[in-house]
């Protein structure tokens, strides 16, 4: 009989050896599986700030186009402007050949006064 429990006693305890390795085998994976995790989520963490400086980025990135477009309108606006400078400098200078043409026409006319007046 001692026998017998000496080998119901030993398959007992094979048996809880064999749960105790199961559950140190179970216990390592949970291990590995926690780090994968811990990894995982220090990933998600410089993700997330990589995801915001790119939001910043994207953002200075549409000011700079507006900013763009703003000075290329700006510069359609000086053009027509220089050209509508050129049209009145050049409307300015007719008008002082004019202005030239009638102040000799008046002097003329002028003289031609005096000389009818002298004469009547």
């Amino acid at each position: 009989r001692s026998e017998d429990r000496r080998q119901e006693t030993e398959l007992v305890v094979e048996k809880q050896n064999r749960k105790i390795a199961e559950h140190e085998r179970k216990m390592e994976e949970m291990s590995k599986t926690v780090n994968q995790v811990e990894q995982l989520r220090d990933q998600l963490e410089e993700y997330t700030h990589t995801e915001e400086k790119l939001h910043k980025m994207e953002n200075a990135i549409e000011k700079y186009k507006k900013r763009l477009e703003d000075s290329a309108d700006l510069k359609r606006q000086i053009k027509a402007l220089e050209e509508q400078n050129a049209t009145l400098m050049e409307r300015n200078h007719q008008v002082e050949d004019e202005y030239r043409k009638v102040l000799a026409f008046k002097t003329l006319m002028d003289s031609y006064k005096d000389q009818v007046h002298n004469l009547e």
